[in-house]
């Protein structure tokens, strides 16, 4: 009888058929890589739409009131523009970016270093002495300084001798957490004082990104300033605070570090230009063509890291094969060299970054 039976392979044969395998993995892994460079190039471009659509709508909403991307703060445009992005921060983290992304400082974090400076009254032309400070931390209250819901501040208002005999319990949240009110009693810093609270009004109305200070009215005798931070870091808000009265001041909370960069001369840029507004950069400000040192403006490894490609030196962030994502302020997305976009040749400076024809 004869006896049936399957031959395994042979070592060469195994050989052979590994070859095979790593010849095909070798010339099909760089279509694969290059596959997904697109589709991640195409994520990074949606981004930069979405960010296009952000500015405009954040202007068609705002136009009664002349709402426009230069009113953004170059520095926290990201912020300023979270709510129109439907929240969602991953907007401005581009998927070729491989660099850590930090939190920013939030709004409400910032409220806690916002206070009140009093001052007794000067002379004519001085702003006078220096009494205390009132922070503004939502978790602060003391003695002569309350914090009010919308509801309590109704009920202080309606209270006779200025709120004198109304008796405070404590913050209590009302229908609208996001709004209240800080009044204080002026002469608190020397034990006392009639005990109105009737002195300063600040209205706030507080978001994760964003902060709306209102100054209502001011005590005479004294003047107000409203600041941020100490020591170098101190930063002056409103000045003048009873001169300010009904005047909001908006505070956007940083976004922290994200993948694209807003051009600094952005202010100058008109809504439907042509001219560079955001670009896929490694920082949140993209120096504009008002930079001093041009020459250096891609090539100063200090600012960023390069990388040779070709023989030519290119910043690391031109990461989509070699190019960078760039929104127009006329929202068009294009992928551009090096070449097209470096701000220290003229005529790609003149075309692409320059809001003022003359420059």
């Amino acid at each position: 009888m004869r006896r049936s039976g399957r031959r395994g392979f042979t070592l060469a044969e195994l050989m052979v058929v590994i070859a095979v395998i790593a010849l095909l993995g070798a010339i099909t892994l760089p279509y694969f890589h290059r596959v997904f460079g697109v589709q991640r190039r195409i994520a990074c471009m949606n981004n930069l739409e979405k960010i296009g659509q952000a500015f405009y709508t954040r202007s068609t909403r705002g136009a009664a009131a002349g709402v426009h991307h230069s009113d953004i703060a170059v520095v926290s445009w990201q912020g300023a523009l979270l709510k129109y992005v439907s929240d969602d921060a991953t907007v401005f983290l581009c998927p070729e970016d491989e660099k850590e992304h930090i939190p920013g400082e939030g709004a409400r974090d910032k409220l806690k270093q916002i206070y009140i400076e009093v001052f007794t009254s000067g002379t004519a032309g001085d702003y006078g002495s220096h009494a205390w400070d009132v922070p503004l931390d939502e978790e602060y209250a003391s003695e002569w300084v309350w914090r009010l819901s919308q509801e309590q501040y109704d009920d202080l208002s309606r209270t006779s001798g200025h709120g004198q005999g109304y008796h405070y319990a404590g913050y209590q949240e009302g229908a609208d957490p996001t709004m209240y009110w800080f009044v204080f009693e002026d002469q608190g810093w020397k034990g006392g004082g009639d005990k109105d609270y009737w002195d300063i009004f600040l209205k706030i109305n507080v978001s994760d990104t964003e902060i709306t200070l209102t100054p209502i009215q001011g005590a005479a005798g004294y003047n107000f300033s409203l600041a941020m931070g100490k020591g170098e870091q101190k930063k002056i808000l409103i000045r003048d605070m009873k001169a300010s009265a009904g005047q909001p001041y908006t505070l956007v909370g940083a976004f922290g570090t994200g993948s694209y960069g807003l051009n600094s001369m952005a202010p100058e840029i008109l809504e439907g230009s042509k001219r560079l507004l955001v670009l896929d950069y490694e920082k949140v400000i993209a120096r504009g063509s008002d930079y001093d040192e041009l020459d250096r403006w891609f090539t100063d490894e200090k600012a960023f890291p390069t990388k040779v490609v070709d023989g030519e030196t290119i910043p690391e962030f031109f990461r989509h094969m070699n190019k960078a994502n760039v929104l127009f302020g006329d929202g068009a997305v294009k992928n551009l060299t090096f070449d097209e976009i470096r701000i220290d040749k003229a005529a790609s400076r003149q075309r692409h970054w320059n809001p003022r024809p003359e420059l």
